[in-house]
């Protein structure tokens, strides 16, 4: 027997064998409830396109063992398939799926930091709970129900982003509170119409504060909730100046050639790119408003790099086949691990990029970056050890910021140290000092990052 579901990402199917596993699971935990978590790799088929399949097997390979191992880890929760670069595990405990939702991204972000050789591997995590029994065993058209809820939930979200549904949120609140003092925060996007799913979802996001800002799903239709008499009132107030506009606008039309299939924007406002057709397909229309003149799409693969490009379009008919080239912010770090033979180390690197603002322009940057590491064993006791960073930032000929700094830790403590902080923003982009220390081991990083990831309370370093 097998239950099929498809999704707008991905045809699931479950065997006896599945549903077996789910069922011993829940009956260990003693339950008929569970919390469903499932994610995916966001732009895996492009990376395999474009890197190769032994390439994209070794991320696929590393992305598996991060995953399993943290799910998995005390029994907390059971991975029950993995297809693709998908992966779809189940918990018996809302806080607990929650709670390993935020460790994947948290462990995955220092994977990304320490393989420079690869590309980021950025997660969507989507999270929903339910009944999963009828007659006290694990219905296959029950169960299926949550998992495809799971899945549509999951493809709401960007890469590095956990979105879940009202019962996940309203059940892990307690633990969310708990959790508020050390940066975690959720937040509310409202109702989302979904396909295959008559009613709309309640989408939540839970996020850490120091490392990204929420953001709604960009592929869903929102429910809104003005009442009926209003949206007519304001469709009537606004009919004559969208008469005019869209007789302006309906002059210009573009079909796009060999357009990607990403969630890019137009000239760096919340305008999401809209086209007609399928992935794939050559030629798509442009659905999305657009002026004549210069724009530029843009896509954030990740909080350092961007893909651009810039089109021309003319009144009329237009033809395009943008081209896209990808734009890096500087990053410069050192590991070291003390020993007496070893205990400092530096390097440095100019780096010359662009970068957008608001509009279409781009402003090329040079930056000088400095930075070294110390580690010293603790006279007075020799149960610590001694950290000292110390960086030079300049920017355009100009120095900006400078160290040093130093941190003191205990090498019984198990616990990794991590800091960031924000040494210099502007409209375009910031930069920060990170650093983290495990016992005798420390990585300083001076690095940047789209003035979207601010964190959310930069400082100046002391």
């Amino acid at each position: 027997m097998t239950e099929q579901i498809d999704s707008s990402q991905k045809t699931i199917r479950f065997d006896n064998r599945d549903i077996t596993a789910v069922d011993t699971y829940r009956k260990q935990k003693n339950t008929s409830v569970l919390t469903i978590m499932f994610t995916d790799i966001k732009g895996f088929t492009r990376l395999t396109e474009d890197k190769g399949d032994e390439y994209a097997n070794r991320v696929r390979r590393l992305h598996d063992d991060t995953l399993r191992r943290i799910i998995e880890e005390d029994g907390a929760g059971k991975i029950i398939k993995h297809i693709g670069d998908a992966v779809m595990a189940v918990f018996s405990e809302p806080s607990a799926a929650v709670e390993k939702s935020m460790e994947i991204q948290h462990q995955l972000h220092a994977l990304n930091r320490d393989h420079d050789d690869l590309e980021d591997i950025l997660v969507r995590i989507g999270l929903h709970m339910g009944q999963v029994t009828t007659e006290n065993e694990v219905d296959f058209d029950v169960f299926g129900r949550h998992v495809n809820r799971a899945s549509r939930v999951e493809n709401l979200a960007d890469g590095d982003q956990i979105y879940m549904t009202y019962p996940v949120f309203d059940s892990a609140k307690g633990w969310l509170l708990g959790r508020k003092a050390s940066g975690t925060r959720w937040k509310s996007h409202g109702r989302y119409f979904v396909k295959g799913i008559d009613s709309a979802i309640e989408i939540y996001e839970v996020y850490h504060v120091g490392r990204q800002r929420p953001k709604p799903p960009a592929k869903a239709r929102k429910k809104r909730n003005l009442p009926t008499l209003i949206v007519a009132l304001l469709l009537i107030l606004a009919g004559a100046g969208s008469v005019l506009l869209f007789a302006q606008m309906k002059k210009t039309s573009v079909v796009f050639v060999n357009f990607p299939n990403w969630d890019i924007t137009l000239d760096h406002s919340d305008t999401t790119i809209m086209i007609d057709g399928e992935p794939g397909q050559r030629m798509r229309n442009l659905l999305t408003g657009i002026s004549p003149g210069k724009h530029v799409l843009h896509w954030d693969y990740s909080y350092m790099k961007r893909y651009y490009a810039e089109i021309d379009v003319e009144r009329g008919e237009n033809v395009i086949e943008p081209k896209f080239t990808d734009n890096c912010l500087p990053s410069l770090s050192r590991h070291i691990s003390y020993s007496k033979d070893e205990n400092t180390v530096e390097t440095s690197s100019t780096f010359t990029y662009n970068v957008y603002g608001s509009g279409i322009e781009s402003r090329l940057n040079t930056a000088d970056l400095v930075i070294s590491v110390a580690i010293e064993a603790d006279q007075e006791d020799s149960e610590n050890l001694i950290f000292t960073y110390d960086w030079h930032f300049s920017l355009n000929g100009e120095h900006l910021n400078s160290g040093p700094l130093t941190v003191t830790n205990r090498l019984s403590n198990d616990e990794t140290v991590r800091r960031e902080t924000v040494i210099y923003s502007d409209d375009y982009h910031y930069y920060s000092i990170r650093y983290y220390i495990i016992r005798n081991s420390t990585e300083l990083e001076i690095g940047s990052g789209y003035i979207g990831y601010l964190p959310d309370s930069p400082a100046a370093a002391e």
